[in-house]
């Protein structure tokens, strides 16, 4: 066997629950652990070698996007894997063309012995044979069979307005018992009541939310955070304030007097939905308790449309180059432009941030534009340097290889002496003792000439060029002397554009190697 270690892969699917209390006990990762262990501890020539686990917990087995064992493939391809273990072959994968592919042509090639302990299958005492490929098959069709059947299953509960997976909303938790989707959660259900009666009394969802945030009540994401021990990255890492648009989508969302609304998405393949029409929606009303009555609900959408009709932005034909990277320095929330008085950008939270950040549109683009242009004339001089530094390197790279080429036809022609001294000794032209003085002699120069080439393979991977990451690096000669700022400019190398008082931009750009200014 080639050396690395054992890999212990383990897989178990959110969809195996749906398959009853045995399979699921029998898959477990807690039995598959203890099966691997037991085969290695009683096979000598395993238990030799080091272990490493590798574990995807309620991943599909349907295709190779998961975590685990993409990090067990990399070590593959790294040569640092002896032997995979696994407990049969359907937590490897249920894909037959891919699992096929990787058990009968990859691994084999990589010289990675195979071992599939429930279907008695070791790749280093039989290839693969005809019931390999036939069990990866049947993997596969079940596995198809099944997700059919599951998609069946959840659109029937749909159909019977039964709760059928996703997130619950905001005022609202899980009901764990047959009946109704969600039971009222009462903290989060009173800040629900609170916005509707704001609604009603005519206060604008600006104004709502910036009574919610000067109140210090948690956001949907944040409340969901805090209650249900849930890791939900929040979109902000300023600070974490209701916004109008959350406030507006409360407001209109018919689930908060009892209707249980459905059927908003359909999956395409595994991690990939569309969206649906809203004629496609499930609705069924009367489904869960309100948190507000039809009358107060109906009220609060009436007021919405009446404020609604004092204007709705239409879309720009021609946006500024800024549009959507300037944010408060404060709160971190995006700020607006606003042209009535002075063209200048504002916090869009108002009360709610409490700075008032401010800056002129004018004042803005010029900083932009000063800066980079001090980056644009750091980056040239970097260039010519990086130049200069890179033709060394190329000089070197060309008398390393050239060295090394040198190196293995010497240690080649030591190989075939070596084999020619055999062919003569065999036939009685040369002595015992004297062929074995000049296979020694010639061992030793080979052997010289291998320490010397893996030195040189070392210079190599050491000695190479700076290489470019996904992140584009800046270069003056991409924009002309007369620069503008201009939409596409700004997409190209810019992020964001944090705002601070007294007229203090600090700009994240998109390129490497930033100059601080």
């Amino acid at each position: 066997m080639l050396e690395g270690y054992i890999a212990k892969y383990l897989r178990i699917s959110d969809d195996d629950e749906d398959l009853g209390a045995n399979k699921l006990e029998s898959d477990s990762i807690v039995n598959q652990r203890k099966v691997l262990e037991y085969y290695i501890e009683h096979h000598p020539e395993l238990s030799k070698y080091p272990v490493m686990e590798f574990l995807d917990d309620g991943f599909s087995g349907v295709n190779f996007h998961r975590p685990g064992i993409q990090k067990l493939l990399k070590e593959v391809k790294e040569s640092r894997v002896a032997c995979i273990v696994v407990k049969d072959l359907s937590r490897f994968g249920r894909n037959y063309i891919e699992a096929g592919d990787y058990i009968e042509q990859v691994f084999p090639f990589m010289g990675v012995r195979f071992i599939s302990v429930s279907d008695n299958y070791d790749s280093f005492h039989k290839p693969v044979g005809i019931e390999i490929g036939f069990k990866n098959l049947i993997y596969d069709l079940y596995s198809r069979d099944l997700s059919r059947k599951v998609k069946s299953v959840k659109h029937l509960h749909q159909e019977r307005g039964r709760y059928s997976g996703g997130d619950v909303p905001y005022g609202y938790r899980r009901n764990k018992e047959e009946g109704a989707a969600y039971d009222p959660d009462p903290q989060a259900a009173q800040t629900v009541r609170k916005i509707f009666m704001f609604a009603v009394d005519g206060i604008p969802p600006s104004r709502i939310a910036e009574i919610l945030s000067s109140e210090s009540i948690p956001t949907p994401g944040a409340y969901k955070n805090q209650s249900a021990n849930e890791n939900y990255k929040l979109k902000n890492h300023k600070s974490n304030l209701w916004t109008p648009a959350q406030v507006r989508e409360i407001i209109q969302n018919e689930v908060y007097i009892g209707t249980y609304v459905c059927n908003k998405i359909t999956s395409i393949k595994p991690r990939v939905m569309k969206r649906n029409d809203t004629s496609e929606y499930m609705k069924f009303e009367d489904d869960h308790e309100p948190l507000v009555e039809k009358a107060l609900f109906q009220a609060a959408q009436n007021a919405i449309q009446v404020r609604g009709k004092r204007g709705r932005y239409k879309k720009e034909e021609n946006p500024h180059a800024l549009k959507g990277k300037v944010k408060c320095g404060c709160c971190g929330y995006g700020m607006i432009r606003s042209g009535k008085r002075v063209d200048s950008y504002s916090c869009h939270m108002g009360n709610a941030c409490g700075s008032h950040m401010n800056i002129q549109t004018s004042v803005l683009e010029k900083s932009v534009l000063d800066i980079l242009k001090k980056l644009m004339e750091a980056s040239s001089e970097k260039e010519r340097a990086l130049q200069s530094t890179q033709n060394q390197i190329l000089s070197e790279l060309f008398k390393v290889k050239e060295k090394k080429r040198i190196l293995e036809m010497k240690a080649g022609y030591c190989k075939t002496c070596r084999l020619n001294l055999y062919h003569q000794w065999k036939e009685g032209n040369l002595k015992k003792e004297e062929y074995f003085m000049q296979k020694e002699a010639l061992s030793e120069q080979e052997s010289e000439c291998r320490q010397k080439l893996n030195l040189l393979d070392k210079k190599l991977s050491d000695t190479s060029f700076a290489k470019s990451d996904s992140i584009p690096e800046l270069s003056g000669e991409d924009f002309s002397d007369n620069l503008n700022l201009t939409k596409e400019l700004a997409d190209t190398l810019i992020e964001r554009i944090d705002v601070y008082e007294a007229d203090r931009i600090e700009v994240t750009w998109k390129f490497r190697d930033i100059l601080l200014c």
